[in-house]
């Protein structure tokens, strides 16, 4: 039985095309195809070495050794460039490390003409010159801007771009345009991956004549995507807060995934007096993108009152919860409302009050726990009596400040 063109019997790779015949091109110029490599195997089969017959033929966008699991394809190309006239053929061999053939690929062509000298070098670059995406997520789309110069002294005219793989597309770009000498033109390539894999390919810019003006290897890979949303803070101390008054807070979102979630909701349970305010909701974040989540504690009756906040969205891990907790005191004129300028340190994450009888001496700490907020209420106190404040600060580990200036309250 005969193998068929370009492939050996039993491969263990196939190509699409299975030969790659680049016609009659112009003595000096370089024409590129994008082969298809695929395993037709159900286990890996790894390449270690990639062979040519003819020097009038070459390889880019491929990196020894590779490996292809079972049924996966990968892309790169193989150019031709005839240095002279007439018919060229070649063999285009994969190995792998024990020296068996896996598969062939016949090539063919033919050079026209003789160099021009207007062909010597090319007209146009690239920079880069090449273009590596690195690794995508699945679905998701990141782009590279090219500087495509005009090398030549006369203006030179691109009909036509054209990609030899799905996956990448331009932008910022319409044909024809022409670019005057030493001038520069830019334009972005895009790479979109649907599956999982490795991806190349070439972007090809060519004048009316279908001459190849400048080609672009382009190559990328996928890897799972990943959406993680987590919280700033687990647990929010309001403090003290008069009722019918309202006390806000922060809560700092991010995702740390690869690819962008959305926000679809926020519950609260445990407590009418906690509310979030809009614009949380629905809201979408890139990867390593924050949001604030505000919480606002308005007690409506005196006592402790606890919550649990829980945003809903779409990523993968659980939902971020923040336990809240606040006391709600009476509002009469027998109490001392605090505030203060808050701690410039990154690592602080709450307060604590203090309250003496004696100035500058034998303090007392009010709230069991430190408070989130730059505000409490005092509302155990005594008409006539006269009562000392201070406030330290407290970071991630349980460090404490020392105390803070001390203010007087004077109970009428």
């Amino acid at each position: 039985m005969c193998a068929a063109p370009g492939l050996t019997q039993a491969s263990s790779l196939g190509s699409t095309p299975s030969s790659a015949s680049y016609g009659s091109v112009q003595v000096g110029n370089k024409v590129t195809q994008t082969l298809a490599i695929k395993n037709l195997t159900t286990s890996s089969v790894t390449v270690t070495s990639a062979a040519i017959s003819n020097s009038a033929f070459s390889i880019s966008s491929l990196t020894m050794p590779f490996s292809l699991s079972g049924g996966a394809t990968t892309y790169f190309a193989v150019g031709f460039k005839p240095t002279t006239s007439g018919s060229f053929s070649g063999t285009l061999t994969l190995k792998s490390s024990s020296g068996t053939v896996l598969l062939t690929v016949a090539l063919s062509g033919s050079g026209s003409g003789t160099t021009p000298a207007s062909t010597q070098t090319p007209s146009l670059t690239s920079t880069p010159s090449s273009v590596s995406y690195g690794t995508v997520p699945v679905g998701n789309k990141v782009t590279q801007t090219l500087a495509i110069k005009n090398v030549k002294t006369s203006s030179v005219t691109v009909s036509s771009a054209s990609l030899s793989n799905s996956v990448f597309s331009i932008s910022s770009v319409t044909m024809p345009f022409s670019i005057a000498p030493g001038a520069t033109a830019y334009f972005a390539v895009g790479f979109k991956p649907t599956t999982s894999g490795t991806f190349n390919g070439t972007l090809s810019l060519k004048n009316s004549s279908s001459t190849v003006l400048v080609a672009v290897p382009l190559s990328g890979s996928t890897s799972s995507s990943t959406k993680s949303l987590v919280s700033s803070i687990s647990q929010l101390s309001f403090g003290n807060e008069t009722v019918g008054g309202s006390a806000t807070l922060p809560v700092k979102l991010t995702n740390t995934g690869n690819s962008s979630l959305t926000i679809s909701g926020v519950t609260v349970t445990g407590s009418t007096a906690y509310t979030v305010t809009s614009g949380i909701s629905g809201a979408t974040l890139a990867a390593g993108q924050s949001a604030t989540m505000n919480i606002v504690f308005a007690p409506k009756t005196t006592g402790t009152q606890s919550g649990k906040v829980t945003v809903v969205s779409n990523a993968t891990n659980t939902a971020p919860a923040i336990a809240v907790s606040g006391t709600g005191v009476s509002n009469t004129s027998h109490s001392v409302a605090l505030n203060w300028i808050g701690s410039t340190t990154a690592s602080v994450t709450g307060y604590y009050v203090y309250r003496s009888t004696v100035s500058g001496s034998s303090y007392s700490r009010l709230n069991s726990s430190p408070t989130a907020s730059l505000k409490y209420t005092d509302g155990n106190v005594v008409a006539g009596a006269t009562y000392y404040y201070v406030v330290t600060a407290v970071n991630s580990s349980g460090g404490e400040s020392a105390y803070s200036s001390q203010i007087a309250a004077i109970i009428p």
